[in-house]
């Protein structure tokens, strides 16, 4: 059983499945768990049965009009933020200008650059630390120099202080000066 109101594509149709609702080229179905609207370019779908609201035309992130207030997001423009943020991801930067980049999920190694630097894990935090024992050529500390030659005194473009004591494999020098508070011994 039906009941017509109207004629061609201007009419309403109830019947025991819906109602057709036809203005033109626009169409609205009502069924039990589901709506259909359609126009001569789109078709949405909301279908209770499945949980789902299909023909959204809004797919594309670039698009001028993404993000409108109060618009549903389409499970395309989803998709692209996902892959987006995942593969833009992580970055870091070293001193020497060198990067390193990862998508996220993936980890980024943290090493030491030689012996003297470790890293670990420690109570899901990172710690690094600097060996208690130093592994190096040399060491300039405001102008004292301790090398594989010694230990010295140097200015502040790394020259020997003249006339400044040293000590070296060879032995001790005063550099000319004069050594005092020496006990007898």
């Amino acid at each position: 059983d039906t009941v017509t109101a109207g004629t061609g594509t201007n009419k309403t149709v109830l019947s025991q499945t819906g109602v057709n609702i036809e203005n033109g080229t626009t169409q609205t179905q009502l069924e039990a768990g589901k709506v259909i609207v359609k126009n001569t370019a789109n078709t949405l779908t909301l279908d209770a049965g499945k949980g789902t609201l299909e023909g959204l035309s809004n797919k594309d992130i670039s698009s001028a009009d993404f993000a409108t207030q109060g618009r549903a997001a389409t499970e395309e423009q989803l998709k692209q933020i996902q892959t987006g943020l995942t593969d833009t991801g992580f970055g870091l930067t070293a001193a020497d200008g060198n990067s390193v980049q990862k998508k996220l999920g993936q980890t980024v190694d943290v090493v030491g650059a030689d012996s003297n630097i470790t890293t670990k894990v420690d109570q899901g935090k990172l710690a690094i630390e600097l060996s208690k024992d130093l592994a190096v050529n040399s060491v300039n500390a405001a102008g004292t120099l301790l090398n594989s030659n010694g230990l010295s005194f140097v200015d502040g473009s790394g020259n020997a202080v003249t006339n400044s004591p040293s000590i070296s494999k060879n032995g001790i020098s005063a550099g000319n000066q004069k050594i005092t508070n020496v006990a007898k011994g």
